[in-house]
């Protein structure tokens, strides 16, 4: 680093897939810093000025990945997926690798990458440059499998275990991710939290004359069985006998689509459940945004370990919020001043709940508002999370610990 310049090499396979959450937050990332001043390079290359693909392939890729995941054995989809997340890794190593030779006569001065499954390129180009590594760490890849049904990886986890072990710094963007990572023999003053950017939206101007009967509510998320997809089917079907007039919208996709659209047709809900599968993310946004009640059911699982993507979300949007009470969702949602939070697994209180929000129009404009002044006061800005970060990479410069103490031991 020469003075103020800062030189960052930013590696995230999903940057050209912009229609996907990773691509997209990516982007924005890397924007955000460029904004700062940064000098990023990225791997795969990505410009503001290119132009986003169609998402016609995803869209058909998510369709296959779907019918593999409801209609094959879970052991076939772990061995399958293990196969190709270690074939994967490999690949988009060794491709980095050819390409990094550009970085003789300007090398960066760190590294930094956002972490995939069995993915060495970081510490690969990291130990080819002698340059630091920072870790950008979204979940325990081996502790994800089980929720979704899979078998845990051993190979998966001693992976993953190497690759915290080797990084100079760790970047979380969750809270409960700081411990999984302590109790795994990671040092706390290599672990930073510094969470996901969003970006506050205008809250949608209310129409007056509209009545409380005309409900919209929205899901927005993967349909694993954990999701609480089906509590929430159970629920409407409940505020359904209260509010006839209401919509309920469910965005994304995943394990329990085909399972949630035969309940919803048990419960007699199809003229008011649409299933509006994956959605550009601006899309969704806007979905969120003029919906009246945003909806996160999750179930309890142990150990959740992540900051749940669509809670903040709904908060950037100023919707109001109904959340499972589990401890980090309380945490984020301050304990029910940015949200209400109800018991995960029960419909019928959440369906009264769900009641209660349709009959308050005042409520749910405070919720959505003090769920916006939560994201100003807790530092969730795009231009905080970048800021935070630049001064982590600066750290990372002057840190002298794994993986290149054995470097500086040499001389």
């Amino acid at each position: 680093m020469h003075g103020n310049h800062l030189h960052i090499l930013y590696l995230n396979p999903h940057l050209t897939r912009p229609n996907s959450e990773q691509g997209t937050w990516g982007r924005k990332f890397v924007d955000e810093l460029r904004g700062l001043g940064v000098e990023v390079t990225t791997y795969p290359e990505y410009s503001i000025h290119q132009a986003s693909p169609t998402c016609s392939r995803s869209g058909q890729n998510r369709q296959l990945s779907r019918f593999f995941k409801s209609y094959s054995p879970n052991w076939l989809q772990h061995v399958f997926i293990e196969f190709m997340s270690i074939a994967r890794g490999l690949w988009y190593s060794f491709r980095l690798g050819l390409w990094a030779k550009q970085f003789k006569s300007h090398p960066p001065d760190v590294i930094y990458g956002r972490v995939s499954y069995c993915d060495w390129a970081p510490w690969l180009i990291g130990h080819t440059l002698c340059r630091p590594i920072i870790l950008e760490v979204h979940s325990p890849h081996y502790l994800e499998r089980t929720f979704r049904g899979w078998k845990q990886s051993r190979i998966l986890q001693k992976y993953e275990q190497l690759q915290w072990k080797y990084a100079s710094l760790i970047r979380v963007v969750s809270k409960p991710m700081v411990k999984i990572l302590e109790r795994e023999g990671i040092t706390p003053e290599r672990i930073s939290f510094i969470p996901y950017g969003v970006e506050i939206l205008p809250q949608r101007v209310k129409d007056p004359s509209c009545h409380s009967s005309n409900l919209t509510i929205v899901f927005v998320g993967s349909f694993y069985s954990w999701h609480g997809v089906r509590i929430l089917l159970e629920a409407v079907a409940l505020v359904k006998q209260h509010i006839p007039d209401l919509t309920l919208e469910l965005i994304g996709d995943g394990q329990t689509f085909h399972g949630d659209k035969q309940l919803t047709r048990i419960l007699g809900l199809e003229d008011i459940v649409r299933f509006l599968g994956w959605l550009p993310r601006h899309k969704m946004l806007d979905h969120v945004r003029f919906a009246d009640i945003a909806v996160a059911p999750f179930l309890h699982i142990e150990p959740f370990y992540f900051d749940p993507v669509k809670i903040l979300d709904y908060m950037s949007t100023g919707v109001a919020i109904i959340a499972s009470r589990l401890e980090r969702i309380a945490e984020m949602l301050h304990y029910g001043r940015g949200g209400i939070l109800v018991p995960p697994g029960n419909a019928q209180v959440l369906a009264d709940n769900l009641v209660i929000l349709a009959k308050n129009s005042h409520l749910r404009e405070q919720l959505g508002i003090a769920a916006q002044e939560i994201l100003e006061e807790e530092g969730y800005s795009w231009e905080s999370t970048a800021q935070r970060v630049k001064g982590l990479c600066q750290e990372a410069i002057e840190h002298k610990g794994p993986p290149f103490s054995e470097v500086d031991a040499s001389g």
